[in-house]
């Protein structure tokens, strides 16, 4: 595989599968790959072999060897035991610290990383303009995601975060969402205001507010930057009404720029739910009266290969054999 990318020529677009085995890959890994090595690399898709989830220190080598490396699709990477089973906050700090060789990254795409994992990983990006990421591993301890972002706030455009649901369909006509345990670890995300720059928002509802917390006028309103331009709240279980109308009301004041708001739900067997459907009835005349586009959509994202890099749901496209091509080739 290494050799494959070395003597290619000018390879732009690489997308490789990395099995938990780190050992197979110490190239990757110990950086004996010249740096600067993949000089044309700028767009680099990991996904994993076999189901196993990889380490992203197993490709260490590989981002050293990329110097104009821009965008990452990490999927399926390993939620533990990546630099550290005990991450340090300041670990940066640290003599013999060393950052991950990606400095020049714009574009961050990634799935399953705890988020100090996701920190240490944001410390080696000096500008970061697009982040994504997708948690559906529940935490082991308290954490507050928006001290991971914070390091994000003067560069970051575009930002997607979601913790996506499990859907268990045995418990009645509608699916119950399992959220109890990220409710008890994962503290809501407050305020995104600092975020001088940041455009585009996509945020699942579960991170603004629990089941427990009651819909307030300013819950958008001082959540959102002033740059705001694009607003979408993912999987919407709950009633939004209070929260959607003071935000249609302020945001000729206070959020000039923005022009565009989707609400978007998980299909119901036998349709959407009355208290969700009622948002619509209420909220789109705000939005539209201002001229501002309102629009609601279904759920569909989440963090399969096939959905998070470009081109893999290209038809007929096989990014890996079948298993039972693999046991007839033995």
């Amino acid at each position: 595989m290494c050799l494959a990318m070395v003597l290619s020529t000018n390879p732009r677009d690489v997308l490789i599968a990395v099995d938990n085995n780190y050992v197979a890959f110490p190239a990757f890994e110990k950086e004996v790959l010249p740096r600067g090595r993949l000089p044309s690399l700028t767009k680099l898709g990991m996904m994993s072999c076999r189901g196993n989830p990889y380490r992203l220190a197993a490709v260490r080598g590989l981002l050293a060897s990329a110097p104009k490396l821009e965008t990452i699709f990490a999927c399926d990477s390993c939620h533990v035991n990546v630099w550290d089973s005990h991450p340090q906050p300041h670990r940066r700090h640290n003599i013999g610290y060393r950052p991950i060789p990606c400095a020049r990254l714009k574009k961050l795409v990634i799935f399953d990383l705890y988020p100090p994992h996701l920190e240490e990983f944001l410390w080696s990006i000096d500008a970061l303009e697009e982040l994504e990421y997708y948690w559906k591993v529940f935490p082991l301890f308290s954490t507050k995601l928006i001290g991971v972002l914070l390091q994000t706030k003067d560069t970051l455009k575009r930002l997607c975060v979601s913790f996506l649901p499990f859907h268990e369909s045995r418990l009645g006509p509608e699916p119950h969402f399992w959220y109890d345990i990220v409710d008890a670890k994962m503290d809501r995300i407050e305020s995104l205001a600092m975020f001088s720059k940041l455009e585009d928002i996509t945020i699942d509802s579960r991170s603004l507010r629990r089941e427990s917390d009651e819909d307030t006028d300013d819950l958008l309103v001082s959540f959102l930057p002033k740059s705001i331009r694009h607003l979408r709240i993912s999987y919407v279980v709950d009633d939004m009404t209070k929260s959607l109308s003071k935000l249609a009301d302020a945001a000729p004041d206070r959020f000039p720029e923005l022009t565009s708001v989707t609400v978007g739900v998980t299909k119901w067997p036998d349709g959407i739910s009355d208290h969700v459907a009622d948002i619509r009835d209420e909220v789109e005349p705000l939005f539209v009266n201002h001229g501002i586009s309102f629009s609601w959509k279904e759920d569909t994202f989440g963090p399969v290969v096939y959905t998070l890099i470009p081109g893999a749901t290209k038809p007929g496209l096989r990014l890996l054999p079948w298993k039972e091509e693999e046991d007839s080739a033995m």
